[in-house]
């Protein structure tokens, strides 16, 4: 029961803190451990129809500081549209006039006549170009610009509002000129980074109860000839995107995980300068999807991947892209919490199940196991499904059960094992208990074997009790009496099966082998005789009385095991050896000998010992004879 319901609470906290009310609790661990799988394997090749036309430390030498003029960055537009570059997206926004402009600079010394202006300049080569213009979304604070500019029909299948997307409340826009020129534009922003490493991209985002597609999302959009995303929506959150019939399954939010191609700068690279002087294969571009974006150091658009802790921004978007295309990002499905519920019960619910059956011995053999098929299926949705599930909880479930029930079945058995080792320690040496209870098979079990069986009585009990009239008295004799044949019993390794009175019935050779159980058997009763003539000057000076007593020892075949009722039982033995032992100890008061073995204890002693022959007997309830032996020394 306590088991039951600690699994039971374990199940609960586990549910509780990942899928119900607690999920961003284990997302940094989570991440963590969700990027050592996919360390696991070498990256992909990155695409080569996506390439990276860079503002770097070349061209910032070059060309000085930016932001470059306009008209710069017009001609560099038309080298590329020239060259047949497929479409050009923008990872920068131009929220401000061309400060560098003539006619911006002829304004500020307030020189008149007719000067240049760059943005219109700019515009013009837009109106052009395939070009998309890059945009911020402030997802802190509110502005009042107008809503950015994009051409793609989004319709929303399921129910509205959405209310699962990362909403907007601001957003830093080109200038009106560029944004009226350009075909359409595309959020640059990454994703809501908690952990500090980029591992997401969101496709839309919520603005003012409009949806706006990624700069990723809308080059693909673009040079794919689509006009509509739908976006599928459900009682849990968004499912996924659709382009006609390319399938973006994502997460809730709108949101993939992104394959990184590895490092930084996996991509193809052209500088900035070199498009402008036209230092570059027209190969290169045509037909690329191509990203204009900074990787200088000095304009501070470096993030930390997975693979990389310092890659260029602009990479990122390339990363998205080469996704989309080739469908192999990774995401978060509104079914994960199914997935990760069914690996919360299988580490409590199934793994608690098979260690309550089994011995706690098998904890560690059933933890590696369980952890083993929890991380194969892990890498299985990951690598074959991509789909990617909180981690974390199911692992801290599974060890939370197992340790629980380790702990437990380890108490129980200890306390188990205790109380067996305190009913065996006193009947067998504490060294036979420890060996019994460390023993692998059961030793406990109904089986026929070999034995050496002993017997010993008091003589003249009854006739001594009579005459005592004092049953303390009695009983302080006996125990007197009992105590030290016992330690001699247990110290050669015998089972004291039970007491008769005042007799003793002990056993060799169970439940433990013993090859010398005859010799055994015989050095313990020589041994008790000797104890008890320097026991006896100790009961004549106490009690006023000395004692007595015959032994009997027989060997053969008998029954040993746990016998008795359901509720009450002991481990003994049973059959004619037994019977003819007790026959023989009898026999000790007709011959007058203290201690008698038969033919079959003879036979199997090994030592050194005084025997003569006693007599040929036929004890009563046996047709065979018997040869009796008396043992001296």
């Amino acid at each position: 029961v306590i088991l039951f319901f600690l699994i039971i609470f374990v199940t609960f906290i586990s549910l509780e803190f990942s899928y119900l009310n607690f999920p961003s609790l284990f997302k940094t661990t989570d991440d963590k451990m969700n990027a050592l799988f996919l360390q696991i394997q070498d990256p992909k090749e990155a695409s080569p129809h996506v390439v990276i036309v860079d503002v770097d430390a070349v061209s910032i030498d070059k060309l000085g500081q930016w932001p470059f003029s306009r008209d710069i960055i017009s001609q560099v537009l038309i080298n590329l549209k020239n060259s047949g570059a497929g479409i050009i997206g923008f990872d920068m926004v131009f929220s401000n006039p061309d400060r560098l402009s003539p006619h911006a600079m002829a304004k500020s010394l307030n020189i008149q006549g007719s000067f240049v202006n760059n943005d219109i300049l700019l515009a013009n080569t837009l109106s052009q170009t395939p070009v998309i213009l890059g945009y911020f979304f402030d997802m802190a604070n509110k502005n009042m610009q107008t809503h950015p500019k994009h051409l793609a029909n989004i319709n929303i299948k399921g129910p509205t509002p959405i209310d699962t997307i990362n909403e907007a409340y601001g957003v830093v826009d080109n200038i009106k000129v560029l944004k009226n020129a350009a075909y359409s534009s595309g959020y640059f922003n990454l994703t809501n980074i908690t952990s500090g490493i980029v591992d997401s991209a969101p496709l839309l985002i919520k603005y003012e109860e409009k949806l706006y597609p990624s700069l990723a999302l809308e080059m693909l959009r673009i040079a794919s000839s689509k006009e509509t995303i739908e976006v599928i929506n459900s009682e849990t959150g968004i499912t996924g995107l659709y382009l006609d019939d390319l399938v973006l399954p994502t997460d809730p939010h709108a949101q993939i995980k992104l394959n990184f191609r590895g490092k930084g700068f996996s991509y193809k690279y052209i500088s900035f300068y070199d498009i402008l002087t036209s230092h570059y294969q027209e190969e290169d571009v045509q037909g690329k999807f191509i990203l204009i974006g900074a990787s200088d150091i000095g304009l501070n658009d470096l993030v930390t991947t997975l693979y990389d802790a310092a890659m260029p921004g602009v990479e990122v978007h390339a990363t998205t892209i080469d996704n989309l295309l080739n469908s192999d990002f990774y995401y978060t499905p509104h079914e994960a919490n199914t997935y990760g519920m069914f690996m919360i019960f299988f580490s409590t619910i199934m793994v608690g199940v098979v260690l309550y059956i089994l011995p706690a011995s098998w904890s560690i053999f059933i933890f590696f196991s369980s952890l083993s098929l929890l991380v194969y299926s892990q890498y299985y949705l990951i690598f074959s499904k991509h789909i990617i599930i909180n981690f974390t909880v199911p692992l801290f479930a599974l060890f939370a059960t197992t340790g629980i029930f380790a702990l437990l079945s380890y108490y129980y058995e200890n306390k188990q094992k205790t109380k067996i080792y305190n009913k065996l320690s006193t009947k067998v040496s504490k060294n036979v208990a420890e060996e019994i209870l460390k023993s692998d098979s059961d030793v406990l079990s109904i089986s026929k074997k070999e034995v050496t069986v002993f017997f010993s009585d008091i003589r003249s009990f009854t006739k001594l009790s009579e005459e005592l009239q004092d049953p303390e008295k009695l009983i302080k004799i006996l125990n007197t009496y009992m105590s030290p044949m016992v330690t001699i019993i247990t110290e050669h390794r015998g089972t004291v099966d039970k007491f008769i009175g005042d007799a003793i019935m002990a056993y060799w050779n169970a439940p433990l082998e013993q090859t010398n159980h005859a010799d055994l058997a015989v050095q313990s009763a020589l041994k008790q005789l000797k104890a008890l003539t320097a026991l006896n000057k100790t009961l004549k000076r106490i009690y006023n009385v000395e004692l007595q007593i015959g032994i009997g020892i027989n060997s053969g075949e008998a029954i040993v095991g746990e016998m008795g009722s359901a509720g009450r039982s002991d481990y003994t033995l049973i059959g004619d050896t037994v019977n003819l032992a007790s026959r023989v100890e009898s026999l000790t008061k007709k011959y007058n000998v203290p201690l008698i073995i038969t033919a079959q204890t003879k036979n199997l002693l090994k030592g050194n010992y005084h025997i003569e022959k006693l007599d040929i007997v036929r004890v009563k309830g046996k047709t065979e004879e018997t040869i009796l032996y008396k043992v001296l020394s």
